[in-house]
């Protein structure tokens, strides 16, 4: 594991999300994956300094619902986003 480099992962593509949850895993990282943004921002407002960053589908159907990516970026501006479609 990398010291300090929890990623917030979201994707509603279940094969998707199982590919870059590996490959991070494999890099040393700990993920905490989620399939819609309204549980991927409760996990995030429960415990916002766990994540280092946040990798994101931009075209989750709730994220575009909740504004999720909006509700948790602002709240640290130093963590790195990654959107993706």
């Amino acid at each position: 594991m990398v010291p300090g480099k929890l990623l917030l992962l979201v994707d509603d593509e279940m094969l998707i999300a199982h590919t870059l949850e590996d490959a991070l895993l494999e890099a040393g990282f700990e993920i905490r994956t989620f399939h819609d943004g309204v549980s991927a921002v409760q996990a995030f407002e429960a415990s916002p300094e766990a994540f280092r960053a946040l990798l994101t589908d931009i075209r989750l159907p709730t994220a575009v619902r909740t504004g999720s990516t909006l509700r948790i970026v602002p709240a640290n501006s130093r963590r790195p986003l990654r959107l993706s479609t």
